[in-house]
């Protein structure tokens, strides 16, 4: 099995077995008969006091790289014309993500709530005109 998938298996058994142990935990003193806690409900909890982090990832898979490269080339140019300095990183993914701390709109299905964060940036990066993709291989 390649590193990364052993990796990417292990951290999914990690995920699963860490909120067994909150579950297991929060509900250790109920009651026979009793509602048990969820996950959930827990989430829930953590957002009503913490607040939620709605967050998308686009991937276009397969695109050409020349139409890829000419917008990564347009964005760089269009960001140094409202910043000064030239530190560019390497482009691999595009997220999306904003903090909501009100809890009556943490329900909302992360596409909704993010809506107003992704229409502009699809516009502004002019996607389909160097890509020619009228949506994302993958939404995240």
């Amino acid at each position: 099995m390649p590193a990364e998938i052993s990796k990417a298996k292990q951290n999914s058994e990690n995920a699963v077995l860490a909120w067994l142990s909150i579950i297991a935990y929060r509900n250790k003193d109920k009651k026979p008969g009793e509602k048990l806690v969820s996950v959930s409900n827990v989430v829930k909890e953590h957002w009503a006091s913490y607040g939620r982090n709605f967050f998308s990832r686009y991937d276009y898979e397969e695109c050409e790289s020349e139409g890829a490269n000419k917008m990564i080339d347009y964005l760089r140019d269009l960001v140094s014309k409202s910043k000064s300095g030239d530190k560019y990183g390497k482009f691999e993914n595009a997220y999306i993500e904003q903090f909501e701390p009100d809890v009556s709109k943490h329900d909302m299905d992360a596409q909704t709530a993010l809506k107003p964060l992704i229409d502009p940036a699809l516009s502004v990066s002019k996607l389909k005109d160097f890509t020619g993709r009228e949506k994302p291989t993958v939404i995240t």
